[in-house]
């Protein structure tokens, strides 16, 4: 036992440092890293590790924040696509209006009697009125969410 503690302690105290010479070596343009020092100049440049951090409070205030700005930049994406699927929406809503006009107006070119043509008058005034209203709601979705996220959104 004695004789481990011994060799432990041997090891602990006597083993050196990690150390590595990296020589830099640019010839014709082309570099190159070696152990060992290049031929013609030679220029010694200490590289020193990058700083610790002073503690995990710092890093882990960094990492909320960090958190947080990520969460805004998230949620913004997930509101500009929401914006751009409403906008979609609203052509698609203003297409199929058209296309449906169209058909009655072709109806209505076709209709036999005055009667045919009233009723054929009273579904475009109707279906008119529920597709303004259904535009008009889509749109106000859409200054909704562009209020929602903000300028960038505009």
């Amino acid at each position: 036992m004695n004789i481990r503690i011994v060799a432990l302690s041997f090891m602990v105290l006597y083993v050196a440092p990690a150390e590595s010479a990296v020589y830099k070596c640019v010839l014709d343009g082309k570099t190159t890293y070696s152990q060992r020092p290049c031929e013609g100049k030679i220029s010694e440049v200490e590289i020193k590790p990058p700083p610790t951090l002073s503690g995990s409070a710092k890093s882990t205030n960094d990492f909320k924040e960090a958190n947080k700005e990520l969460d805004a930049a998230i949620n913004e994406r997930r509101g500009q696509r929401k914006l751009r699927g409403l906008k979609q929406d609203l052509v698609i809503l203003r297409k199929k209006r058209d296309g449906e006009m169209a058909k009655y107006r072709s109806e209505m070119r076709r209709a036999l009697t005055k009667a045919d043509v009233i009723i054929i008058q009273q579904h475009i005034a109707n279906r008119r009125s529920e597709y303004a209203e259904a535009i008009k709601s889509k749109e106000d979705e859409i200054r909704s969410a562009s209020k929602s996220i903000g300028p960038a959104g505009y």
